[in-house]
């Protein structure tokens, strides 16, 4: 005898190729919906368009000497052992020796900072003990 609520082989079988076959449908209609395409007049802003009539760009004369860009074939290789030319000025050894007193100077003026992490750290823990009693009073 069967069960209420429980369906046979058959029937369950016939379910699933509906779901099947509902999900197939949907596949299809998915990919057919990525097919079509907006045009670029709908993707683009209307500045980025160039218009119907653009005007064509304007012709060199042929008396002007001709631009030079990008590699240059010289028919020679290059020098590569010449030391670069620095940009700016170099920094010297007494400098440098300086910056690194001053910095030396700034660090030891800080003082011990993990001590100072911790007295902030139990100064927040004990603001937020009397916090919460303040919180609590209010609310009762």
């Amino acid at each position: 005898m069967k069960q209420p609520g429980h369906w046979s082989r058959s029937t369950e079988k016939m379910i699933t190729a509906r779901q099947y076959r509902s999900a197939m449908a949907l596949a299809g209609l998915l990919a057919i919906a990525g097919c079509t395409t907006a045009s670029v007049t709908d993707l683009a802003p209307t500045a980025a368009v160039a218009p119907a009539e653009a005007p064509l760009p304007q012709q060199r004369p042929q008396d002007a000497a001709p631009t030079v860009s990008g590699a240059r074939d010289t028919g020679t290789f290059p020098d590569l052992n010449t030391p670069p030319a620095a940009a700016t000025a170099q920094v010297g050894d007494s400098e440098k020796d300086r910056k690194i007193a001053e910095l030396l100077a700034a660090k030891a003026s800080q003082g011990n900072a993990p001590a100072s992490k911790q007295a902030e750290a139990l100064r927040l823990k004990k603001l937020a003990r009397e916090h919460g009693r303040k919180v609590l009073e209010e609310i009762e």
